[in-house]
């Protein structure tokens, strides 16, 4: 079973996301593991946080990669977040419940991180108290 945050694969597809990535977002290149030593055999290639898994999955043109994030999600993953600026702030990565991407983008002054906490409570709850199906 897949570990959240790990993607599996074989030497052959740890070439070739290595090389997307150096190309698309070399920043992310630090999450890699080193090289595998077995050509064949599935082994963690990486270990991102949830923030990467989820651009990964919106951007990444490697359909391998997707169904790797989609294993350990459930599904797609599911975001809410909420915008300080220029730096969003992501309130939760979930696992696949909803039968659609249930994601929220709201922007807010907040000077204490329990103003950002209280909001985000309220836009969770109005997210779980809502049909999203």
């Amino acid at each position: 079973m897949a570990g959240i945050d790990k993607i599996y694969g074989t030497q052959a597809q740890y070439d070739e996301f290595r090389a997307w990535v150096r190309k698309a977002k070399p920043e992310f290149l630090n999450y890699f593991y080193s090289r595998p030593l077995s050509p064949t055999e599935k082994v963690p290639l990486t270990n991102f946080p949830m923030w990467v898994d989820v651009w990964l999955y919106n951007n990444c043109p490697l359909k391998w990669v997707q169904t790797e994030i989609q294993y350990q999600y459930n599904g797609a993953p599911k975001v809410w977040r909420v915008e300080l600026g220029d730096n969003p702030c992501i309130i939760s990565i979930q696992n696949s419940i909803f039968t659609h991407d249930a994601r929220l983008d709201v922007s807010g002054d907040f000077s204490t991180l329990e103003e950002l906490l209280a909001y985000a409570q309220k836009v969770c709850d109005i997210l779980n108290a809502s049909d999203l199906t």
